[in-house]
């Protein structure tokens, strides 16, 4: 695979001339190389691949998450821009498919948390469902 990466880019710069050049043969080596790379360091480089997983991920995610808010809120804040990035980045656009309210109410909740509203128990709470249903509606 490497070899094969080599010889479609043999320098770190594109041609000069993009000519008989197709970037694209590098997809299929470039993705057999990272299952690889998944199956030696054991984690996922694509984690929108297993909705299940992801949703199940995150749901425990949120409750270390909101758990986190009671002793240090900056880590708990952490947290759930984590969060907020992979479910708005992998699993929103699906999620609001199979189960809209729940996504919805998932993106609002998790809103409110990274704006520091007061409220952010019941924030927690709400999203914590939101994320289990979500969860279910992927992992069954």
């Amino acid at each position: 695979m490497i070899a094969a990466l080599d010889e479609l880019y043999p320098d770190a710069q594109p041609p000069e001339s993009v000519a008989g050049w197709n970037p694209e043969e590098a997809e299929a080596p470039a993705q057999r190389f990272g299952g690889v790379i998944e199956a030696v360091v054991d984690a996922d480089l694509y984690p929108g691949r297993d909705m299940g997983r992801l949703a199940t991920h995150l749901t425990t995610l949120a409750g270390e998450a909101c758990a986190a808010y009671e002793d240090d809120e900056a880590l708990g804040r952490e947290t759930i821009y984590a969060i907020y990035d992979l479910y708005d980045g992998e699993l929103s656009g699906v999620a609001s498919l199979f189960v809209p309210e729940e996504d919805e109410l998932a993106l609002e909740m998790l809103e409110v948390l990274i704006g520091g509203d007061d409220d952010s128990g019941d924030a927690c709470a709400q999203l914590q469902s939101a994320l289990t249903d979500i969860q279910g509606a992927f992992a069954g």
